[in-house]
This record gives structure tokens, sequence and C-alpha cells, in this order.
């Protein structure tokens, strides 16, 4: 009877501090969720965007667009947004609830992993602390993307593995299989967990520790993990290129031992840079962990050494490295290691390390300087959530840089654009960036966007508009703007700091534009365009036209008639027409505004000013020279037709003047 009461105390007791600790973490995870990091990062809009396509009956299996990506995060995303509405931070808090689902699989995973029963409750509970006090895994959690389901997936099959190599029972082993499925349907890095389990189960059959049951236990979880996974498999099977397409941007052979040392090294001494995953230059482990991390190492070498180790611990702690090794491996295999997000699935391993580390630590003190003394772990694991809390809330949440690496310009940029009754002409953001589309939903419309480094774009239709002009870190605003349109109004900018960072010039419905004088064409290109006039660029009016390695920089103004079916591109080429046959000696292929403005995006009755630069021949020979325009598919090269165009060397070009060099 005495036992049994001490079971339900021990039970509670261990109840009770695993909700304290799920309760400290929460509030880390949850705490100004909605601001911090303040904006929309792309990734997050895309997710979100594709989210709200999915509620709209768009079910797949993968999604292709941004360079491709697993579908686990937008689902989950989509279920946020069902529940709370198109907010920016509705995939943010679903992968903040993902990372606590994390740390509270640590708890059972923790006192699977312990080296005997008496510390399975504590080994928990430190377990979840460790997690916890990770500024790493807060990072990947207050971030809406990819890298939080790895590290929940991660620690889901870890516990599997470890419950069913204890239990002996199919469904732990089936848990880890489905666990590994969520990895490989999450994040291209998750593709190392079915190398894990089976480093795992090489680990007890090397060390004959459960040796078959570590085999069937591989099997299932294998088998579950085929099912699992079997539809997204085959799809990848239709679509090999998929499969590597991730990998083979990121992938490079020669760095992988280097990367994996500056992936190691990352835990220790100097973390990632990436303002999205780290305080820059922060290493994983603040000085606590790492103090815990050397208690493990020292620990876990001891044990796989000690001939007095028994086998199922020897394995249990290898176990624990392999997965840790296995989660680094992904950030090794590209060249800008320390990659924390591509890592994150070694967080589950690490922590359990930090754990072991603890104990280890504890036991250490208790024997030679007494229980009140190893109360100073527990005090170190807390310090370490404090330390974390304070560098992540206050050091990185107020850095000034997390404005522009979670794109908070372009967010506040779109909700701007909510209130403006009016359309948008916007530069350099792409009309179809994720944030612009998924704040400003079918307003998206109303965006056309451009680069003014490249073109200019206006409304040829005297409607009211807006310019808005992202002049980034201390840049000017194009004079280009203000110069056509100067009964416009000054619109009060979006700050950063202390300087404008977005302005705006707001123009009423009537204003006409006052253009520079350029030579009249008046012909129609392809049905959905007309080249209205053009004009010759020069430095200096004296000068001639033509000089030897230099530019001849044309600006053509174009009145949009449509969009067109498919991407155009224009081409401006300098032929010598006294020669039999003409000779091309200069020319310029390139898509409107450097494809900046495609002509599928084109709308109607806008006006673009294409600004194009053709580099000249180091030899112009004296003779006569013709200066042509045009345009074609770009996919199959043919030229589109021209109103009455004929050129030297076709007669689907504008020719649009002669020159003659003596």
């Amino acid at each position: 009877m005495a036992h049994s009461y001490n079971s339900r105390v021990d039970k509670t007791r261990a109840l009770w501090g695993a909700a304290l600790v799920l309760l400290a973490a929460a509030a880390m995870h949850l705490w100004h969720i909605t601001s911090l990091p303040a904006g929309l990062h792309y990734d997050e809009a895309f997710h979100a965007l594709q989210a709200q396509s999915v509620l709209g009956g768009n079910l797949r299996l993968y999604f292709t667009e941004n360079q491709g990506n697993e579908p686990a995060i937008i689902y989950l995303t989509a279920m946020a947004v069902k529940l709370l509405g198109s907010q920016t931070w509705s995939g943010r808090l679903a992968a903040s609830l993902a990372g606590l689902v994390t740390i509270a699989l640590l708890v059972p995973a923790g006192r699977r992993s312990a080296p005997d029963t008496n510390t399975r409750a504590a080994a928990g509970l430190l377990a979840a602390v460790c997690l916890s006090g990770l500024q790493w895994h807060l990072n990947v959690s207050r971030f809406g993307s990819q890298p939080v389901l790895a590290a929940l997936a991660a620690a889901g099959t870890l516990w599997g593995w470890r419950a069913g190599m204890q239990s002996g029972q199919t469904r732990h082993f089936a848990a880890a299989g489905l666990f590994c499925a969520l990895g490989l349907y999450s994040y291209g890095a998750a593709r190392v967990l079915p190398l894990a389990l089976l480093g795992a189960a090489a680990v007890h059959v090397l060390l004959r520790a459960q040796a078959g049951r570590a085999w069937r236990g591989l099997l299932r979880s294998a088998a579950v993990c085929a099912a699992a996974y079997a539809p997204l498999a085959v799809w990848f099977g239709l679509h090999p290129g998929w499969f590597t397409n991730r990998l083979l941007q990121v992938y490079a052979a020669q760095s992988v031992p280097a990367s994996f040392a500056r992936m190691l090294g990352g835990l220790l001494w100097h973390g990632d840079r990436n303002w999205v995953f780290n305080l820059p230059g922060r290493p994983a482990l603040d000085w606590l962990q790492v103090l815990l991390f050397a208690a493990a190492l020292g620990s876990s070498m001891w044990q796989l050494l000690a001939q007095k180790s028994a086998a199922a611990q020897r394995a249990n702690v290898a176990t624990l490295w392999i997965f840790l090794l296995c989660g680094l491996l992904p950030a090794a295999l590209a060249p800008d290691a320390p990659h924390f997000g591509r890592a994150a699935g070694a967080l589950p391993a690490l922590a359990l390390l930090l754990a072991l580390g603890a104990l280890a630590l504890w036991r250490w003190l208790s024997a030679s300087a007494g229980p009140r003394a190893a109360l100073l772990v527990p005090v170190m694991c807390v310090a370490s959530l404090l330390l974390t809390a304070q560098s992540y809330f206050q050091q990185w949440g107020a850095n000034h840089n997390l404005y522009m690496a979670f794109g908070a310009g372009d967010l506040q940029l779109a909700q701007r654009i909510q209130l403006l009754d009016a359309e948008v002409y916007v530069s350099p953001q792409p009309q179809d960036h994720p944030t612009l589309r998924y704040v400003l939903g079918s307003a998206a419309a109303r965006v056309h966007s451009y680069d003014s480094a490249a073109c200019d774009l206006w409304p040829g239709n005297a409607a009211a508009f807006t310019f808005a002009s992202t002049l980034g870190d201390g840049g000017t605003e194009p004079p280009f703007v203000r110069q056509i349109f100067p009964g416009g109004i000054a619109g009060t900018p979006i700050m950063r700091g202390d300087f404008p960072y977005i302005v705006f010039w707001q123009v009423p419905a009537g204003s006409a534009a006052s253009l520079p004088k350029w030579q009249p064409v008046e012909k129609q290109v392809g049905g959905f365009a007309q080249l209205r006039g053009f004009q010759i660029v020069q430095p200096d009016t004296a000068a001639p036209v033509l000089l030897p390695n230099a530019e001849l920089r044309v600006d053509l103004y174009w009145l949009v008639l449509a969009r067109s079916a498919q991407p155009a591109t224009v081409f401006v080429h300098l032929l010598r027409t006294d020669t039999s046959p003409a000779q091309l000696l200069a020319g310029t292929d390139q898509p409107p505004c450097r494809n900046h403005v495609p002509t599928t995006q084109w709308h109607a009755a806008d006006m673009l000013r294409d600004r194009i630069a053709l580099p000249l021949p180091a030899v112009l020979p004296a003779g006569t020279y013709e200066l042509s325009v045009g345009m074609y598919t770009s996919a199959t090269g043919e030229r589109l037709p021209v109103s009455g165009g004929e050129s030297a060397l076709s007669t689907r070009a504008l020719r649009l003047l002669n020159i003659t060099v003596p």
C-alpha cells in the first residue's frame, strides 16, 4: 500500500512539474506572438497564401511554388486560418503550438532516455526545461515555417523508438514510423529521420542490446512510415525532379567536412548569422548550457567505454548522439553552415543530451559536495530559461535588423494600400509578392508593380493613383515620379527609425502627365502593345550618338493595350545597312523593365517607359546604321507582328531611325 501511495504521489508531482514547465514554455512561445517578430516573413506569407488556396479546395500533396514545399506546414497553417481568419500571425501561432507539442513530447522521451528508473521523472522534466531554454528552438517556434515541424517529427520519432525498445510494443514503433512520415511531409531537411532510425537499430545490433527487438522494431517503424509516406512518394515518382530540386540548390559535396565543423562550432562558439533564426553569431548554447553539454559528453563517453555499463544503456546514449548528428547533417550539406533552420531536427536530441548532462552533474555534485550543492543544477536550468528570454525578447526582438529580416516594410506597405482607394504603382516590390497578395486579397489587383531602377510606370487614362517607392536604407526617391506629375501630393511616409523607408506620391484624377519630348512612332506590336515613341538619351547633346565601347541609351514609351497570353521579350538592335547582307553590330534582348513588368502582368491603359542600354562594339566603322525595335515570344523566339513595321533584317521589326557614322 505504501508503494502504491508513493507511486501516486510521484506521478502527481511529475504531472504538476510538467504542467509548470509547459506553462513557462507557453509564456515564452506566445508572448506578443502577434507582433514579435514584427512583420511577415516572405515564407510565412507564402505558406499563409497557400493555406488560403487549400481552404478554397486546392488540395495538393506537394506545392511546387517557391522552389518546392512539403505540405504539412501549409495544412497546419490552413487550420489556423480557418479558426482565426486570415491574420498575419495565424501561421506563426500554429508554429508556436507545434513547438509547445515538441516540448511536451520531450517529457515522455526524457523519461524513456533516463539512465535508471529513479531518475525518469527528473529526466523528463529536465529535457522539457532544456528544450524550452534553447533560443534556437524558440526562434523556429515563433516563425511560421517548416523547421519547427522537423523538430516535432524528430521528437516524436525519438520518443516512439525509445518507448518501443523498452516495451517491445508495436504501437510504439508504429508511432515512431508515423512521426518519421510527418517529418517527410514537413521539410526536406527531415529526410534524415529514416537514417537516424536505421542508425539507432544498427547500434543496438552492434552492442548486442536487444538486437532482435531492434530489427523487428525497425521493420515495423519502416512499414508504417512507408505506408503513410506512399502518396507523396508516388507523386515524387511521377515528378522526380522535385524530389532533388531543393537539395541540388544547396548541396555542395566539397564543403561537407568544413560545413559540419562549422555546424558543430555553431553549438558552442559561433552560431547562425541569419537574423530569422538567431541573434547573429550567438551560439546555440549559452554558457550554462555549454556546461551541461560538456557534462553530457563526458558522461556519454564514460558510459560507452566503461565495461560495467549495461548494453541497453550504452545503446540508449549512442542513439541520442546519432539523432543529434543526423539532425545536424542537412546543414552540413550546404556551404552556409551553421544554418539553424535546416538543422532544427537536431533540437530534441540536443535537449535530451543536455538533460542527461544535468543528471550526471547532479550525481557528481551530490557525491562530491552533498545534496544541497546538487540543487545548483535545477537553478542552472531555470537561469538558462531566463537568459534565453532576455536574449530573445530584449536583444534579438528589439534589434532594428528584424525590420528587414521579417519584411516589416512589405507588411506596412500592404496595410497602407488597403487604406488607399485608388490604383497603386509600387516600386520595386513585385505585385505577386506573397505578403501583398495575402494581406490585400482581391485588392491586390489594384497593385501595378515595377522597378524604378529599370523603368517607369503610370496610368495613361488620367485616373487617380498613388506612387509608392521603397527607398531602403538611405536611398533616394526616383525623380521621374514627381517630375511627370508635379501636381501630386506627398503622402505620409512609412518610417524606419528616423528616416523614410517608403514614400508616397498621390496624384488626383484628371492630372495630365508632363512627359519629355519623344520621337513619335504610334505602331502596334503583337496586338497588345503600342509603341508611342522613343527617345535617344545622351549626357551631352553635342556628342555623337554612337561612341565605340560606350552605350547607346534608348527610352521606349509603350502604351499597354492588354496583357499578353505568353511572356514577350523586347529586342533593340543596331544594324549596319550599307552592307549586303545587313550586319547586326549590337543588340539587347530583355523582357520589359528587365522582367520586373512581364507582359503577362500588364494592365490595360498603363504607360511604360522602358530604359534600354545598348552596349556598342569597340570598333564602329564609317557607314549607315539602323536602330530597330520589336518583340518576340520568349518561349519560341517567334517575332510578333508589327503594324507597318519593317527593318533591314526583318519585316516584323520597327525601324526607329538611321544613323550615319562618318
